[in-house]
């Protein structure tokens, strides 16, 4: 059994990719602990984790959760993220809130000595983390190897000039005017500017003010333009049919790919009824479709509306992850919501016909997993890629979703329903996965790495 120590910064995707793997390790034998702040402690009791399983590290940006869900709302809609700015306005939008300090950089720097004494105490055998910036505690940490988990799209992990710039809109070729090589390069410096050298930035000072040595002594951000890199093993999750080997090498030594992170969700037996009775209520008689765009997504209350304003015009039965905004939200006839419902679950046990998303890589995967189509109404980071990908590979849809008419949206969303090549392709991707168990896969590659790093440690 092994010791494999967790960490992801502060946003659901990553703690949720974070959960599945760390739930597979589990199975397999193995303990798995997470280090996070006392707020995200009922996520991970939710997924069946023991609280003796948390190490709880305290910053001064702790908050109540019903605080940081009214602190989320107020920042969503300051930044703009989840409005009809492009996304390159909304790259510079990172750089204008100072986003990466805030968020990234001083949280880090307060919590560093405490994540330090749990490694002295803890002396596990890997350590697995998801976040822009890295703990220095887990570069220098001398005792066991470390791995970088990107959840995202992997455009952002690759950081190729033949795959399009991470957080853009466009496609992996240029196949028309529109987007020509040059718009590509200036994307990229704003790219940079805004975001990636500030990450740099922010590693590199933090490294200093903590009385680490310099990053750039070890040549670790060299030929990295965003984060530094594992030089063990770095983990993606994407499905093999969306993956970009048809446009770049991938090289397997020093990335593995997981089709899905996905987590098992566990309801009781009372949660299923429930469930079940609401959606029996709802006043629709055509597919059933599920519906949500993220935390962020569902701050943005205008958009909501409308689209629960157009979809109770259908015969479809809609399922609502409503989100924060839950209270402000009428729902039509045929609909059922909630601020919160257990996606995974849903796309498990539930003959949903089709999933409106927002295109976070962790919905898209999870969605791929259990077969089901999908139409994405990109907002932000890697949405409009996994959007783009999803179209370029004939295995989806996408709608502006500050740029459509009901019409169309209807229309699009007859059209993927009564597409029978779409939903017998997507099913067998489906099927695929849970066939391949890519994530058991990487679970063995990772105990093959704490093996070989017991046995040759002094060569690493």
């Amino acid at each position: 059994m092994a010791i494999i120590l967790f960490m992801a910064n502060d946003f659901v995707g990553p703690q949720n990719a974070c959960i599945g793997l760390a739930q597979s390790l589990r199975q397999r034998g193995h303990r798995t602990l997470f280090c996070l702040r006392q707020e995200f402690f009922n996520r991970f009791l939710a997924n069946g984790f023991d609280k003796q399983d948390l190490l709880e590290l305290t910053s001064s940006t702790t908050q109540k959760d019903d605080d940081s869900l009214q602190f989320l709302i107020e920042k969503v809609r300051e930044f703009g993220f989840a409005t009809g700015m492009t996304p390159l306005e909304k790259v510079r939008q990172i750089k204008q809130v100072n986003l990466v300090k805030t968020t990234f950089e001083d949280p880090l720097g307060q919590i560093d000595g405490q994540l330090k004494n749990y490694l002295q105490k803890i002396q596990p055998d890997l350590i697995i983390y998801d976040g822009e910036v890295i703990p220095p505690a887990i570069l220098f940490w001398p005792n066991c190897p470390w791995i970088y988990l990107f959840c995202s799209n992997p455009i952002g992990l690759f950081d190729s000039d033949q795959l399009p710039p991470f957080l853009s809109d466009f496609n992996t070729k240029n196949i028309d005017d529109k987007q020509p090589p040059e718009c590509w390069q200036e994307f990229r410096s704003i790219l940079d500017e805004c975001y990636y050298s500030l990450v740099r930035q922010a590693q590199s000072r933090l490294c200093r003010q903590l009385s680490y040595p310099d990053i750039n002594d070890f040549g670790w951000m060299r030929g990295n333009r965003f984060f530094i890199h594992s030089p063990y093993l770095n983990l993606y999750q994407y499905p093999k049919e969306l993956d970009y080997n048809d446009c770049i090498d991938i090289s397997i030594d020093r990335y593995c790919r997981v089709d899905s992170f996905c987590r098992n969700e566990f309801l009781d037996a009372d949660q299923k009824q429930q469930l079940f009775e609401w959606i029996k209520h709802c006043d629709g008689s055509g597919k059933l479709i599920y519906l949500s765009l993220g935390t962020m997504g569902s701050c943005n209350i205008d958009l909501m509306k409308r689209l629960i304003r157009i979809l109770s015009k259908t015969e479809h039965t809609y399922i609502l992850s409503t989100g924060p905004a839950n209270s402000q939200l009428e729902l039509g006839r045929n609909m059922f919501g909630q601020s919160y419902l257990p996606q995974i679950w849903i796309f498990s046990n539930l003959p949903v016909d089709l999933a409106i998303i927002h295109g976070g890589n962790n919905s898209l995967c999870e969605a791929f997993t259990y077969g089901i189509p999908c139409m994405i109404m990109p907002l932000f980071y890697d949405q409009f890629l996994n959007a783009r990908r999803v179209v370029e590979k004939n295995l989806g849809a996408r709608i502006d979703p500050f740029n459509f008419d009901d019409v169309e949206l209807i229309t699009s969303i007859n059209r993927l329903l009564n597409d029978d090549q779409l939903k017998m392709n997507v099913n067998n991707i489906g099927h695929r996965i849970k066939t391949e168990d890519s994530k058991s896969v990487c679970c063995e590659r990772l105990e093959e790495l704490i093996t070989t790093f017991k046995q040759n440690k002094n060569q690493f």
